[in-house]
């Protein structure tokens, strides 16, 4: 079982929850500053000592994303994606397992076609209790059709 969800899916701008809002703000600060936005190595994020890598997959009516930790136990990742069309945040509210040998998931999510900004919240369950952080996703596999696919630093839905 992952950390406590909240039954609200949909925020509209300005009421994005108060832990992705801190983290969102302290991800753009770093971004600009580093110059990240150029497609690079993988990025990886870390929480409570625990550092996750991510892997996203978008392009078709869905996505899929994966996060590996280097915990056992103990360590979970959720989606968000916004939509500038709409300019709201959503999410489907799992916290999927993120540790070691963790699987991919399919986030229940629905897409018009268009680019859409995708961000994960990392929670790691530590002696103290839970510490989070998140980031922006940078970069994608972005998927063309049943077998073509290339590394992207965007992300366009519902080809």
């Amino acid at each position: 079982m992952g950390p406590a969800t909240s039954s609200n899916r949909l925020c509209r701008r300005g009421e994005l929850p108060s832990i992705v809002r801190r983290t969102l703000g302290t991800t753009a600060a770093l971004v600009v500053a580093a110059g990240l936005a150029t497609a690079g190595p993988a990025q990886a994020g870390t929480a409570g000592g625990a550092t996750f890598a991510p892997a996203v997959s978008c392009g078709a009516s869905f996505v899929t994303f994966s996060v590996n930790s280097d915990q056992e136990s103990g360590s979970y990742a959720k989606l968000w994606v916004y939509d500038p069309v709409t300019t709201q945040w959503t999410t489907d509210g799992q916290w999927i397992d993120a540790t070691r040998w963790s699987s991919f998931h399919v986030a229940d999510l629905t897409f018009n076609p268009g680019y859409y900004y995708f961000y994960l919240t990392y929670a790691q369950w530590t002696a103290s209790g839970w510490s989070y952080s998140g980031e922006l996703v940078q970069h994608y596999d972005q998927v063309l059709g049943s077998d073509a696919h290339y590394a992207s630093s965007t992300c366009y839905m519902n080809y």
